[in-house]
């Protein structure tokens, strides 16, 4: 992806959204989610978590790029913040229902 990225600014064929887009690859290339077997358990369920935490993280640089790109470029006002925060509270209630879950799980072993 670097290569990607070099070949991208030597020959100036990019922009921030490009990069952002490429910086969003790379990051969702390097988190993975951990192999479930069986049912899922306490830790499962953290692990996921976890994994969704990271991949929200990774998305959420990309859509700050994108929205701030439109944002820059529209003769229209877009509430960069308000999308943020639905992207934040979707997030939130996501990553929210599996702690929640691992948390049953855990006291009830």
């Amino acid at each position: 992806m670097a290569q990607a990225i070099d070949r991208l600014t030597t020959i100036g064929q990019y922009d921030e959204t490009r990069l952002a887009h490429l910086d969003m690859i790379t990051s969702l290339l390097a988190t993975r989610p951990a192999r479930i077997v069986g049912n899922a358990d306490a830790t499962d369920l953290a692990d996921r978590a976890d994994h969704l935490r990271e991949v929200f993280r990774a998305v959420a640089c990309y859509v700050d790029a994108i929205v701030t790109d439109a944002a820059d470029r529209s003769t229209v006002a877009i509430d960069r913040k308000e999308i943020a925060g639905f992207l934040s509270n979707t997030a939130s209630d996501i990553v929210g229902a599996l702690d929640t879950a691992g948390e049953t799980l855990r006291l009830a072993a």
